[in-house]
């Protein structure tokens, strides 16, 4: 989302997990849902982003194995998967991409 709203939104979610699993406790965050259509990918997006311009390393990964789309917010080919990886048909580090 575009507005700043949305912005202060991001960082408040952010702000209140740091609070929850303290600034050097929980490294991992998974977003998930039993259910399709929910916007798993765009919260992933805007918390990694969130994370992202507070100083944080992030990466965030795909693991929607029918339907990814977190590559589209990037801008960035889908040439790699996370089958790929499991597979040992590529190298983690030349899956990565660093934008």
């Amino acid at each position: 989302p575009e507005s700043a709203f949305a912005d202060e939104a991001f960082e408040k979610t952010r702000l209140a997990l740091l609070d929850q699993f303290g600034r050097d406790g929980g490294k991992v965050i998974a977003i998930s849902s039993a259910i399709g259509d929910e916007g798993r990918p765009m919260l992933a997006v805007e918390m990694a982003i969130a994370f992202t311009k507070s100083g944080r390393k992030t990466l965030i990964i795909d693991f929607d194995l029918r339907n990814p789309t977190i590559h589209h917010a990037f801008g960035v080919p889908n040439t790699v998967g996370v089958c790929e990886i499991f597979g040992n048909n590529i190298d983690l580090p030349d899956a990565v991409k660093i934008l």
